[in-house]
């Protein structure tokens, strides 16, 4: 091919790129663009033979258009790659989640997996593209910390188009973190100091955020997680006039939860709950416990429902007791303990079980002692078993019997 008829080919793919921000096909029905489609395919074959080597200044040319040297760029990636090249020259940014524009939404998403995918080590499978990449100076490292924030606005802009609702904390435990992320944006506003980072305001108002949404209740609910995490432990009247306005919101929600006004806000009680909050005074609801077990000789079961009040209360004391926070209470623990009570529910016995037969083969044995608490509650299953008790929770019969669990009474 003479150099003019170079020259004219390399104008008109250059002018194609242009304007259909795509490479010719051979499959198009237009003739123009299969011929063009063809002097590509001709260009990375001499290429590839080192033939075109003796004509650098066509390599030169073509790479300045960023020609596709390798056929495994094209189709979807080599896409979005020229349109990510397009956007960072045009912008002198990169694309963002808050974006009103879903083309730009996409192209952010489009970046976020080839940082996943070089941090996986998939896209070293693709030396090519890592190179074209680099060309354009692509961050395959974000900022930790703008990038996990970036996720999860992106998190919030897909469950908003999904459910054409605010996640809740009553969800399951995606939705929960994502409600948490979101009361965090308004508490953060409130106080200012999400005024500190204009862009992430820009952004969060880019996607219809309501930074405004935050409620009285959210805000004394944000104040008592802080100071729980703070001074690990409730709020009292003796303090300075914060905790005392704070220990007054605490007996608010108790009040409100005994007469019933609180279960309207089912979103709340899972909040307060998830803070380990105790809606009755301890020793009101450690009276109800003796009773309980006195009349029933087992652990309330959160499956029937007027059980479930006291159920919740025994997970908190548990929880309390795991991170530390009841040993600041003696007191309770020799009470709990006086009446049996047990640190570790069913399902973690249940689950040591499990793991112990599968280490074992066999048995836990009295005789043993790292073994003793185990083999006693295998017996205590049989026995509940032997009774009745057992039958009132199906769900544990037949978790048992799943494992092959010998429900005849055994003294080793």
């Amino acid at each position: 091919m003479t150099r003019y008829n170079w020259e004219k080919r390399y104008e008109h793919l250059k002018a194609f790129l242009e304007k259909n921000k795509k490479y010719p096909t051979g499959a198009s029905k237009n003739e123009e663009e299969k011929k063009l489609a063809k002097w590509c395919s001709l260009q990375r074959s001499y290429y590839k033979k080192g033939t075109l080597q003796e004509y650098p200044d066509r390599i030169k040319k073509l790479e300045e258009i960023n020609f596709e040297w390798d056929i495994r760029t094209r189709g979807l990636w080599g896409i979005k790659y020229w349109q990510l090249k397009t956007f960072l020259e045009k912008h002198n940014r990169y694309p963002t989640v808050a974006s009103k524009y879903g083309e730009e939404r996409m192209l952010f998403k489009w970046c976020k997996n080839q940082r996943r995918d070089y941090r996986e080590g998939t896209l070293q499978k693709y030396p090519d593209r890592i190179n074209k990449l680099e060309e354009i100076n692509f961050e395959f490292e974000l900022n930790t910390q703008d990038n996990q924030w970036d996720e999860m606005c992106q998190k919030y802009v897909e469950f908003k188009m999904k459910y054409d609702r605010e996640p809740s904390f009553v969800g399951n435990e995606d939705e929960r973190k994502l409600s948490s992320w979101c009361d965090n944006q308004r508490s953060y506003y409130n106080k200012g100091i999400l005024q500190k980072q204009p862009n992430r305001i820009k952004k969060l108002k880019g996607i219809n955020f309501d930074l405004v949404l935050y409620t009285q209740w959210g805000e004394m609910y944000q104040k008592y997680v802080e100071f729980k995490d703070k001074h690990y432990r409730e709020p009292n009247d003796l303090g300075d006039e914060d905790e005392r306005k704070l220990a007054q919101w605490c007996n608010n929600q108790i009040m409100s939860y005994k007469g019933g006004t609180l279960k309207k806000y089912p979103e709340r009680i899972k909040k307060l709950e998830y803070t380990n909050f105790e809606f009755s005074q301890w020793e009101e609801m450690y009276q109800k416990y003796v009773e309980f077990k006195s009349k029933h000789n087992r652990e309330p079961y959160k499956g029937y429902e007027d059980e479930r009040e006291l159920e919740i209360w025994c997970g908190i004391q548990r929880a309390n007791y795991k991170s530390g926070y009841l040993q600041k209470y003696p007191d309770r623990i020799e009470k709990l303990e006086e009446i049996g009570f047990e640190w570790i529910t069913w399902e973690e016995m249940y689950q040591m079980y499990v793991e112990f037969k599968g280490k074992h083969n066999r048995e836990p044995n009295f005789l043993v002692e790292s073994e003793g608490k185990l083999a006693f509650w295998c017996n205590v299953q049989r026995l509940y078993y032997k009774k009745g008790n057992l039958q009132e929770h199906p769900d544990r019969i037949k978790k048992l019997k799943k494992i092959g669990f010998n429900f005849e009474f055994t003294q080793s």
